[in-house]
């Protein structure tokens, strides 16, 4: 038996399974659902950069939704969710730095967020 913590992860497995290989997969729709209420009762959080960004994207005339959840519940921080265009406002808690060069790298979570949502056509 999952505990309760473990579903949302297991939820974006079965996401990326469902957008990667599609035909090789299958499981049953209540399954599928209670994965994603799970995965969805994580609510966002928006930081204070985030509604920074989106005041100015609105001062310049760039009319969106704030803190838009698709309907497979990925939440992006800025969205037109009619074209799929979306706005991720990553802060330094999204990339790791390399000790040797200094370099900055999205972290592993990022790049697997980013990968479903541009395999969900955003």
């Amino acid at each position: 038996q999952l505990k309760a913590t473990e579903l949302p992860q297991l939820y974006q497995f079965w996401l990326y399974a469902r957008i990667e290989h599609p035909h090789s997969y299958s499981s049953e729709r209540y399954f599928e659902e209670r994965l994603r209420r799970a995965f969805t009762r994580q609510s966002p959080q928006p930081s204070q950069l985030q509604r920074d960004v989106s005041e100015a994207l609105s001062e310049l005339g760039w009319i969106h939704c704030f803190e838009h959840v698709t309907e497979e519940g990925l939440s992006l921080d800025m969205a037109h969710p009619d074209v799929r265009h979306g706005v991720e406002v990553d802060g330094p808690n999204h990339y790791f730095k390399d000790a040797h060069t200094g370099h900055l790298s999205e972290n592993g979570a990022t790049r697997f967020k980013t990968r479903l949502l541009q395999g969900l056509g955003w």
